[in-house]
């Protein structure tokens, strides 16, 4: 069987075999590889949001389960940064999906259709937004969190020895 255009009117020509060639390799790569980096990135995000709201909580509870009420606010702080990093990477996993669909769309339209070259992906720019939102979400927490940590360490109180006190002598 010889390769035929769509149309039925012949056998592909080299330069369009080449076009398809790297039409089907672009495609790969936009399918397979393009979720690494985005998955890496989103995991340490997860990751280290979600490890540092299990260390508040161990903070408060086991270090300084007396905080100043002065200091509640940055803890809180942090908790809403980190949880909103969160969900925002959350949203990130759906709409990066949507990127590649229509990237892959993009590229289709350009590649069989002699579509635009310049057309955008709105998906794309998005993915980029949120995780940007997140990733800066996840500073401002973490920073929070360490302020919070620190003020409260400095207000623990040392315990008292448990020696006993030497009787002094009197002459």
């Amino acid at each position: 069987m010889t390769d035929q255009h769509e149309n039925g009117n012949g056998p592909l020509d080299e330069l369009e075999k080449a076009r398809l060639q790297g039409y089907l390799d672009e495609r790969k790569l936009l399918v397979g590889g393009g979720q690494v980096s985005e998955d890496e990135v989103s995991k340490y995000v997860m990751t280290f949001s979600s490890g540092a709201l299990a260390l508040s909580l161990v903070f408060l509870e086991k270090i300084a389960p007396h905080p100043d009420p002065q200091t509640l606010f940055f803890l809180k702080l942090s908790w809403a940064c980190l949880v909103v990093s969160l969900l925002m990477m959350l949203a990130s996993f759906q709409v990066s999906q949507k990127a590649f669909r229509r990237q892959i769309e993009i590229l289709e339209s350009i590649t069989f259709d002699g579509g635009d070259r310049h057309q955008t992906n709105s998906y794309s720019k998005t993915t980029e937004s949120l995780n940007v939102i997140s990733i800066i979400l996840f500073i401002a927490g973490i920073a929070s969190l360490c302020l919070f940590s620190s003020i409260n360490l400095d207000q623990i109180a040392v315990p008292p020895s448990t020696a006993k006190p030497q009787p002094t002598k009197t002459p």
